[in-house]
């Protein structure tokens, strides 16, 4: 009967210990691949960081085996890891089989995406013609007071848009609107840009639409000088100046 109680505390502590390093991937709404075509041993580095600020440092984490730890700007990547993003969470990454940035975002229920190397292991290099792949990931940034930046001209393979707060298939002919992120899953994806021409997206991009700030008022700094110059010379002189509203100063 000892021998048996022993047994049974000895599978409940492997049991929490699984849970205590479950990798967060796990907790992903979804998951895709990114294939890296090299034959090095470091795949690419985390750029730049965006965590959702209701999670905090987990929003973005790294899955390297049974070790989960937080994504930091500078952060090598390596075969096999998972980068995971919560809901409203961005990581730029750079990857060395390209030259652009790849762009991941959490969407709106998480995604885990995983990578691999996919370069000869027999020590050959990468053929030349797929090391530079871009995924075409990126923002677009359109006009104050604009709302459609463009529109999905071509799809081969499948890709969705995520917008406030839902996930719906992309097809040819639907508009791209400020808040909307156009998600390549697999295949690749050209959309039209009006004020930029078309744009290619590759399996695994993420493009982004986000409007421009509301521009300032330029010359309103110098009219405030000017007032309140105004206003100082009349209390100091001690006479009346009219203001455009009627009102007036006097000492």
């Amino acid at each position: 009967m000892q021998s048996l109680s022993k047994h049974y505390r000895l599978l409940v502590i492997i049991g929490l210990l699984s849970i205590c390093v479950l990798p967060a991937a796990g907790q992903a709404g979804s998951h895709t691949t990114l294939q890296v075509y090299t034959d090095e041993e470091v795949l690419g580095r985390i750029v730049s960081i965006t965590p959702a600020s209701d999670v905090g440092a987990y929003s973005i984490t790294i899955t390297r085996g049974t070790s989960v730890q937080p994504a930091g700007v500078g952060d090598t990547l390596r075969h096999k890891d998972i980068i995971t993003l919560q809901r409203g969470s961005f990581a730029d990454i750079q990857l060395v089989d390209r030259s652009d940035a790849t762009m991941l975002g959490g969407g709106t229920g998480g995604t885990a995406v995983l990578l691999e190397r996919a370069g000869g292991g027999s020590g050959q290099a990468a053929a030349p013609e797929v090391t530079e792949t871009p995924t075409g990931s990126g923002i677009i940034y359109v006009d104050y007071g604009q709302t459609e930046a463009g529109a999905v001209k071509y799809i081969q393979g499948r890709a969705e848009i995520h917008r406030n707060a839902r996930i719906f298939p992309a097809y040819a002919g639907d508009s791209l609107l400020v808040g909307d992120a156009l998600f390549v899953r697999e295949g690749v994806v050209t959309v039209e840009i009006w004020d930029s021409g078309t744009r290619t997206i590759y399996e695994g991009g993420i493009l982004s639409v986000e409007q421009k700030a509301k521009p300032q008022e330029l010359l309103e700094p110098v009219f405030t000088f000017f007032n309140d110059l105004k206003s100082s010379l009349a209390r100091a002189l001690g006479f009346e100046v009219n203001t455009p509203t009627g009102g007036g100063t006097r000492g």
